[in-house]
Order: structure tokens, then C-alpha cells, then sequence
């Protein structure tokens, strides 16, 4: 299924530079490699949960996250034992000591694409994209929880890619909310998104589009970033241009698509 982003503008603050067209969601994701590597992520995403879910603690214990594709193996630096005998890592995550603002998608047909892999969270959980420039909008991605209630019919494992037909560069961010207790907040919250970066296995450089994203539901209680996983590869925002470009549409479009959503709901 694909979706167009319900686009809105920011009357009196667009630059010149930014044109009109569509950012579109396509659902699953057509390409079938990243399908099924979303796919082996699932099937150990439970070597990621954390166990003592009453941490008074912030969450999560690990800072590094590893990943063997081949046979479909997560484990942590904080958790060995949970490593596979035999596993090799293939993908290794590094947290990030400060979340990104935003990602960029590069205009004329650039892709991100993003797949959930899991979380143990019992409340009514959704990812959001939001488009800061060329013009506003928002569009949910993904709605889960972890015994689904029949409530949420796209309930794992899920992907989608998002496509941008704009002539120019996108600028989108991620938000959560716990449509259970309400709670509601972007990716540059750290009190509710965990970012990951990727880095080569072997010599530690930083890849710069590889991102795991661990969410935690409420903030204030059970904090332990498991309460949704996702991968993301996309381009991080580049400094210093479209962060002046965020910083001049990102509040207003947020304030709009978040009275927006709260209507809806």
C-alpha cells in the first residue's frame, strides 16, 4: 500500500528554495533484502529486552548493540552470554551520546527506509514520521504493541520506505506516542529515544546511514528503552544548512501537526 503524506504549509516562513511535491510511504518496503534482513532482526529481537523492567536507573544497560545476519544473532555488551557459539558480528551499533535533530532525504526520488523489529511494551505505541521541509506534514508508520489486542492490524515485523519526489532535499524526524498514558515526544528527546549508530565490526569507523532506534514508552517509569526497535537507514541532517533550515520550519510545523494529531485522535 502507498501513502501520501498529508502536507500543510507554514504560511509566511517557506524559503524559495523549497518547492511543492509529495513525500510518499510505501507499504512493506518493496525491496526484499531489506525485508528480510528486517526479518533475521526479528527473530532474536528478544535478546535486546531488558529484564528487570522496574530499572529505576536510565536504560538501557548496554551502549553497544551487535548483530550477525548470517545466523540472525543479537547480543550486547552487556549481556555476552547471550551471543550464540560460533555467532561473528556482521553489524555492530554504537549508542550515540547526543541524538540526531533530523535525517535528510535527498530529493528527485531519494529513499529511507525503516523497519520495526520489536519491543515489549504493553501499551498502544506509534512511531510517526514528520516533514519539516519543503512544507509540513505528518503520517504514522507504525502502530504496535507487544500482545496486539487486535488493535493493530500491521503488528510485526513491519516495514516501509519512504520516498522523496520533492525537487529538493528533504528534512524529516521520527516521533513516538503512547497513545495508552499519552505520552508524546521526538527523536531529540533522550528520555524517550536511545539512538545507535553503526560502525564497522573490525576498526570502529562510524556509518553514517545505519541507525538503531530503542524507544522507551512512558519516560517516568520502567525505564528501559525496550518499547520499540527500529532500523533506519537514512542520511543524518548535515550541519550547518538544514539544521538552520529545521530550526526555521521545525517549530511551527511541529506545533501544527501535533494539534493536528491530538484532533484526530
Amino acid at each position: 500500500m502507498k501513502k501520501i503524506i498529508t502536507l500543510v504549509t507554514a504560511a509566511g516562513m517557506l524559503s524559495p528554495a523549497f518547492v511543492f511535491g509529495q513525500v510518499s510511504i510505501t507499504e512493506p518496503n518493496p525491496n526484499a533484502v531489506f525485508n528480510g534482513f528486517i526479518d533475521q532482526m526479528e527473530s532474536d529481537k528478544q535478546d535486546l529486552y531488558v529484564v528487570d523492567i522496574w530499572r529505576i536507573s536510565e536504560g538501557p544497560p548496554y551502549t553497544e548493540i551487535f548483530f550477525d545476519s548470517v545466523a540472525g544473532d543479537f547480543w550486547t555488551n552487556s549481556s555476552p552470554g547471550l551471543k550464540e557459539a560460533g555467532s561473528v558480528a556482521t553489524h555492530k551499533f554504537v549508542e550515540m551520546t547526543v541524538n540526531l535533530p533530523a535525517f535528510l532525504i535527498p530529493g528527485n526520488g531519494g529513499i529511507m527506509d525503516v523497519g520495526y523489529f520489536g519491543n515489549s511494551s504493553i501499551d498502544l505505541n506509534e512511531l510517526i514520521l514528520e516533514v519539516d521541509t519543503p512544507v509540513a506534514g505528518s503520517e504514522s508508520l507504525f502502530l504496535y504493541d507487544e500482545d496486539n489486542n487486535g488493535a493493530d492490524p500491521d503488528d510485526p515485523p513491519r516495514t516501509v520506505a519512504v520516498v522523496n519526489d520533492y525537487a529538493a532535499n528533504a528534512v524529516v524526524r521520527f516521533a513516538h506516542d503512547d497513545l495508552s498514558v499519552g505520552v508524546f515526544a521526538d527523536q531529540s528527546d533522550e528520555n524517550k529515544f536511545k539512538m545507535f549508530q553503526a560502525v564497522d565490526p573490525l576498526d570502529g569507523s562510524p556509518i553514517i546511514d545505519e541507525y538503531i532506534f530503542a524507544i522507551d514508552d512512558r519516560t517516568g517509569d520502567a525505564i528501559d528503552f525496550d518499547d520499540g526497535f527500529f532500523y533506519v537507514n537514512s542520511t543524518p541532517v548535515p550541519e550547518p544548512s538544514q539544521i538552520a533550515a529545521l530550526a526555521l520550519l521545525g517549530l511551527g510545523g511541529f506545533l501544527y501537526v501535533r494539534r493536528r494529531r491530538t484532533a484526530r485522535k
